[in-house]
């Protein structure tokens, strides 16, 4: 599953203080510059945010 952002680092910030697990910290694909960050749920499941530019 993926969920659009538009500020990916203080969405991360807020998800992480609440005790969310994150299986990588933002990053910039480039090209084409969009950012994401992964994680999983309670089932396991890997869940992805993404902010584009």
């Amino acid at each position: 599953m993926v969920r659009g952002e538009s500020d990916i680092d203080r969405t991360y910030q807020q998800l992480r203080s609440q005790g969310i697990q994150f299986i990588t910290e933002p990053f910039t694909y480039d090209p084409p510059g969009f950012r994401v960050v992964f994680f999983r749920d309670i089932e396991g499941n890997i869940l992805e945010l993404y902010q584009s530019n």
